[in-house]
């Protein structure tokens, strides 16, 4: 895929996606849910817009260039950021980006700014809770 481009996936809900939902049962062992998995797990993607069907879902992917991408660019594509933060690690503000997946986790990705607004890097993540704690 090439810095700044698009990658559009489409792909059937199918049975074997998991007991929620209806799909269909074309002897295939995976279906949407899996490559929406595998595709929002990819460092150098973003999900930059979804639209669903009982049957199908269709995805847009962005990829992110680091060192080019300003924050203008993040939020022109995929919108103001769920929150903004700021982390001792890093010297520049963190943009925080959440959805939930089929099995209603938390999803997140998060774009690492510069102190300038220029990205440097960016990448997915879910929320794991520890059952033991309350958060």
């Amino acid at each position: 895929l090439v810095p700044g481009g698009h990658l559009i996936l489409a792909h059937a809900h199918l049975a074997g996606d998991g007991p929620h939902g209806i799909g269909f049962d074309w002897g295939h062992a995976f279906g949407a849910r899996l490559f929406s998995e595998v595709f929002q797990a990819v460092p150098a993607l973003a999900l930059a817009r979804e639209d669903r069907s009982d049957l199908y879902r269709i995805q847009v992917f962005r990829r992110i260039v680091p060192g080019e991408w300003t924050r203008a660019d993040v939020e022109r594509e995929f919108g103001p950021p769920a929150r903004v933060d700021h982390v001792a690690s890093w010297n520049g503000p963190v943009m925080t980006y959440r959805w939930k997946d089929l099995q209603n986790a938390d999803m997140f990705y998060w774009v690492y700014l510069e102190p300038q607004g220029v990205v440097r890097r960016a990448h997915p993540g879910m929320e794991v809770r520890n059952r033991l704690f309350r958060f």
